[in-house]
C-alpha cells in the first residue's frame, strides 16, 4: 500500500485536505465521524474505515453490505467483518480510495463560509439603530412613510343625528 519513500499522512492533514470534521471518540482517539461509521488512523500509513449499524432505528444491514462490497471492489483490505459492522483499511495517499471512504461513511464536511464586506458591515451596525437625523426634524415624520400620522380620521356622526335617510331609532 504505502512505500517507505512516501511520507505518511496524518489524520489532521487528511481532514484539512478533504475539509472534514475531526472529533475524539470515547477513548480519546481522533476520528472523522460519519452517518454510517467513521474513519480513523490505523497506523503504519493506513487509515481505517468502520461501517456500523446504529442501535436505534431500523436496520441498515443491506446498505452497509453494499457499501462494504463497493469498498472491497476499490481495493480496501478487510480487517474485521461482522453482520452489522465492518472494519476496512485503505491508503489515504490514494485519492480514489480516500474520496470513496469519505463518501461511504458519509463523513461530515466543514462548511466553507466566506463573508463579503457588505455582510460584515451589517454585523457592525445593529439593525435596530436608527440612522442619524438632521437637527430640528421630527422623528415621527421620518419613520411614518405612508403619512398615517398626518391623515385625518373620518367623522363619526353623533348619536342624535340621522344616518342617510334612516329613522333615528334604527340608526342608533
Amino acid at each position: 500500500m504505502n512505500t517507505s519513500s512516501q511520507r505518511t499522512m496524518t489524520i489532521q492533514e487528511f481532514c484539512k485536505l478533504y475539509r472534514l470534521k475531526l472529533t475524539k471518540d470515547k477513548c480519546g482517539e481522533e476520528i472523522i465521524p460519519g452517518k454510517l461509521g467513521h474513519l480513523f488512523d490505523h497506523g503504519h500509513g493506513q487509515f481505517g474505515m468502520v461501517l456500523e449499524d446504529s442501535s436505534s432505528g431500523p436496520s441498515r444491514a443491506r446498505l452497509l453490505l453494499s457499501r462494504k462490497k463497493a469498498a472491497l471492489k476499490a481495493g480496501f483490505l478487510p480487517k474485521q467483518q461482522g453482520e452489522c459492522e465492518s472494519v476496512l483499511v485503505f491508503d489515504p495517499q490514494d485519492r480514489k480510495q480516500a474520496k470513496l471512504a469519505v463518501k461511504l461513511v458519509m463523513a461530515r464536511k466543514k462548511r466553507n463560509v466566506q463573508a463579503n464586506p457588505a455582510s460584515l458591515a451589517n454585523l457592525v451596525r445593529p439593525s435596530t439603530q436608527m440612522p442619524p437625523q438632521p437637527p430640528g426634524t421630527d422623528k415621527l415624520a421620518v419613520v411614518d412613510p405612508g403619512g398615517l400620522a398626518t391623515r385625518q380620521a373620518p367623522e363619526i356622526p353623533d348619536e342624535g343625528s340621522r344616518v342617510d335617510g334612516l329613522p333615528q331609532e334604527v340608526a342608533a
